[in-house]
């Protein structure tokens, strides 16, 4: 390479041509979720294949098939598949080693049996379509799944124990309550293939043959246990589908006896997911008594700060040591259903404060997500960890869901609960389907252009606003059958009081500083000049306001761009073309330390997030604000 060449070359180009490269070098079809503008691309005919939702809650509600415009949540699905689809996930002799345990083989998580391979087929059929775009492995990992199934029902030899323990040998039959469990049912549902609700329903009847050692297993607070409880949203779901009151039994049996999360060393993603799974009972039989023990669950995280103020929640209960993708996304998801269940604007609020800000934060610019260490206000830098043998699949799964409750049916009205650009058939009583247009920059602006088309006389169209957003205006004109409503409202820069402390906002983004902070928890690396940002003193400082906050809270910071040049280069991609940039939020924003020293440095919102460098500790918290 010529040293013409060489200076054409930044590290922000460096970075979109890698991405580009590892994309078009998996599957083609996910291409266009780097490149929104090109839409001419050949996918397979199954590209438009997407699950469809039926009418829930004795036939009064329902969730929306979406098919996504370019928009941040479009992108980081479309990330997170093609994560999959690189190395080491690019064969799937790697991914379904945990089934088909190939002789002297191995690989993280190997021994855990129908984990990983489940949580694919999982992620792969919720996220089917969602963006217009597919996976075309699916059928083919489906089809070495079942090739695994024993005479038992079981899938795979052994039980999910790193000493290879027949499944027949595992009285508690762990394997059978694998995530191939849900992976299953969700495939039927995409595809109709009967082998694959065969298949749920022979782990079922082996779950249900030992319920009673399941019941006694319920109330361990130690071992694997704590975590297979998710078997709640499969059988849930299997329950929909069969109306074989076993499966609603063996939910109830583990509702009855799940010991609280309080007082011992709870898995986030285990519990959470097993609250889920109640909350999908609630959906398919209407009965809210089902989600008393998420409701209860749900107020103590919130009450007692058991989530940092940007949504995220630890890896276990009550231990903040470090994060896991695969909580944060069921946290997440848990906040949506009870949005959807109890009619709650807040829990949506909440669920799309977690997307755009620790969800957005945990995912690497490979799409994968995994661990971050926590620090005292913030996340420090002793680690950062990609796991693409669970969290990756969960969180995708999870945006895919986040993508469905956009837009919802319930109380005889059609809500759009969030400002997320695309097309959303809605299921409506009476056999019958609106379809639901939503045009809009949001979180930039405030603004967005809704059409609704073939709804019923007696259906109106409510748009949820945000608490973060003031002063909405609302402008409906219906046409017979065709409704459209512009929307807009006053969205700013706010500091808000997090007790203790405060954390900087512009709408539902969280925005921190994008130079080395020391916190304590560990020491900043020698600074290479030129390389790493300068190091901020160690200390949490107080925000420094230079202009006071209007009526409605908003503050002026000088923008960059464009009233302050960006700077020479920072560990996020900004500017117009970066699929996570949001115009108008990143700010220049004053600093006061302990000794008096003040800095101005530039703060971008935590969904800049595309480095996997992890070479300084990121503060969300500021000590308090200094007028």
């Amino acid at each position: 390479m010529s040293t013409s060449q060489k200076n054409k070359i930044n590290r922000r180009n460096f970075i979109q041509r890698s991405a580009l490269v590892s994309a078009a070098t998996g599957v083609a079809t996910v291409f266009p979720a780097f490149i929104p503008s090109e839409k001419k691309h050949k996918t397979s005919q199954t590209a438009t294949r997407s699950l469809i939702p039926k009418m829930l809650m004795n036939g009064t509600a329902s969730f929306s098939k979406p098919l996504l415009a370019p928009s941040q949540l479009s992108f980081r699905i479309g990330l997170a598949r093609t994560r999959m689809q690189s190395y080491p996930c690019n064969t799937l002799d790697f991914i379904l080693m945990d089934i088909e345990r190939p002789g002297n083989k191995s690989r993280k998580a190997h021994w855990s049996t129908g984990d990983m391979t489940g949580r694919l087929l999982e992620f792969l059929c919720c996220s089917e379509g969602v963006d217009g775009i597919n996976d075309p492995r699916l059928n083919e990992l489906f089809e070495r799944i079942l090739k695994q199934q024993q005479p038992s029902g079981l899938i795979g030899l052994y039980s999910l124990f790193p000493d290879n323990k027949l499944s027949q040998d595992d009285p508690f039959k762990w394997a059978a309550a694998s995530k191939l469990f849900p992976g299953l049912i969700r495939y039927y549902d995409l595809t109709g293939d009967q082998r694959a609700l065969d298949a749920a329903k022979k782990l079922a009847e082996i779950l249900w043959s030992i319920r009673d050692v399941w019941k006694e297993a319920v109330r361990l607070e130690q071992g694997y246990i704590g975590i297979l409880q998710w078997v709640t949203e499969p059988f849930a779901r299997l329950y929909e589908i069969t109306k074989d009151a076993r499966w609603m039994e063996f939910c109830a049996m583990i509702k009855d006896n799940i010991p609280p999360f309080i007082g011992r060393k709870c898995h986030s993603h285990g519990y959470l997911s097993t609250l889920r799974g109640f909350q999908v009972m609630a959906m398919v039989t209407g009965d809210l008594s089902w989600n008393h023990i998420p409701d209860q669950s749900q107020k103590i995280i919130v009450e007692k700060q058991l989530e940092t103020p940007d949504g995220c929640v630890p890896e276990f209960f009550t231990f903040k040591d470090r994060t896991e993708g695969c909580a944060i996304s069921d946290w997440m998801m848990l906040n949506l259903n009870q949005g959807f269940l109890n009619k709650d604007d807040k829990a949506y609020d909440k669920a799309e404060w977690v997307f755009w800000n620790a969800l957005a934060f945990n995912q690497l610019i490979t799409g994968g997500f995994g661990h971050r260490g926590m620090a005292t206000n913030g996340y420090g830098i002793d680690q950062m960890m990609e796991a693409w043998w669970c969290c990756t699949q969960n969180a995708g799964m999870g945006m895919s869901e986040y993508a469905r409750h956009t837009v919802i049916f319930r109380d005889n009205a059609i809500h759009v609960n969030f400002l997320i650009p695309g097309e959303f058939e809605l299921p409506l009583p009476g056999d019958k389907r609106a379809k639901i247009t939503i045009k809009t920059s949001y979180p930039s602006k405030a603004e967005a252009t809704i059409g609704a088309e073939n709804v019923p006389e007696g259906i109106t169209l409510k748009i949820r606003v945000p608490s973060w957003v003031k002063n909405p205006q609302i402008n409906q004109i219906r046409s017979k059958n065709k409704t459209t409503i512009s929307f807009h409202g006053d969205m700013g820069h706010r500091i808000e009081n997090i007790h203790p402390g405060v954390i900087l906002t512009y709408g539902p983004l969280i925005l921190v500083p994008t130079r080395t902070v020391k916190l304590g928890n560990a020491p900043i690396p020698d600074e290479i000049k030129g390389y790493d940002p300068q190091a901020m003193p160690s200390d949490i400082p107080k925000i420094k306001l230079d202009n006071q906050p209007d009526a409605d809270g908003f503050i002026k910071f000088p923008l960059c761009p464009p009233e302050s040049p960006l700077p020479p280069w920072n560990y996020w991609y900004e500017g117009p073309g970066s699929p996570t940039w949001v115009e108008g939020a990143g700010v220049e924003v004053g600093l006061k330390f302990q000794d008096g020293k003040e800095i101005y440095t530039r703060f971008a919102p935590m969904c800049y997030n595309t480095s996997c460098l992890s070479l300084f500790e990121t503060p969300v918290v500021f000590q308090d604000v200094e007028k």
